[in-house]
């Protein structure tokens, strides 16, 4: 019997609380608020041109491009395993966290922090693509990783960390590029957690109520029953 544990809502909804109010803070433009999230940009300091670059190179892991392809190559990896629910909500997770990003930068029309970048840029700024890639890609593979191994909770522990910190590298180096605001950073992030965590307590649900476990669900019928 599996030991995969039942996901809660719980880390969606608190995520979805603070983004929506991190949201509110940004389209009603208080002073205090601007005050707080700009202070960083207060600091006068000579960047390395050899730093900047390797920053921006890094970057670019956390475009669409990149993203979507290593998530299609998990998601053949699982579809061969007979994951195909888990494949295509792996995939899924990117085109749909891309759409609301677009959406919300759209909307909310925040322009970029008035300082000297170190990448150009001329979209809007809240929320931080890069971030918000970069989120839905290491929840998506931890919950993947969770969901497989979970007899064995120990197993790519250190993938795990791994993410952990190729995701605070991205969101440190949108900051450092004087791209985005703290808050364009913490709103990718947020955003991406809620609706990763959202998706798969979803599917779990569905699992529950159509009588199947919360590991088959994932896997295809005809594997499970044999």
């Amino acid at each position: 019997m599996s030991t995969l544990k039942e996901k809660k809502f719980t880390p969606a909804i608190l995520s979805i609380l603070l983004f929506s109010i991190l949201t509110f803070l940004v389209v009603t433009n208080a002073s205090w608020f601007i005050q707080f999230d700009s202070f960083i940009y207060q600091f006068s300091w000579k960047p390395s041109e050899v730093i900047t670059a390797l920053v921006n190179l890094f970057a670019k892991t956390a475009t669409i491009v990149p993203v979507f392809i290593l998530s299609l190559i998990i998601s053949f990896a699982l579809w061969r395993k007979n994951y195909k629910v888990l494949a295509f909500w792996m995939s899924s997770n990117v085109l749909v966290v891309s759409a609301l990003g677009f959406i919300l930068k759209q909307s909310v029309a925040r322009t970029r922090p008035n300082v000297e970048q170190l990448a150009e840029k001329t979209s809007y700024s809240f929320p931080s693509g890069h971030s918000l890639l970069a989120m839905c890609l290491a929840c998506s593979i931890m919950l993947v990783i969770q969901t497989i191994y979970s007899t064995d909770p120990k197993k790519y522990q250190y993938v795990k960390i791994g993410l952990v910190v190729y995701v605070a590298l991205i969101g440190l180096g949108r900051i450092y590029l004087r791209v985005h605001y703290p808050s364009d950073v913490l709103g990718g992030f947020l955003l991406s957690f809620a609706w990763v965590n959202l998706s798969y307590a979803l599917l779990q649900k569905m699992a529950i109520h159509g009588n199947f476990s919360m590991l088959n669900v994932f896997k295809d019928d005809q594997d499970s029953n044999r």
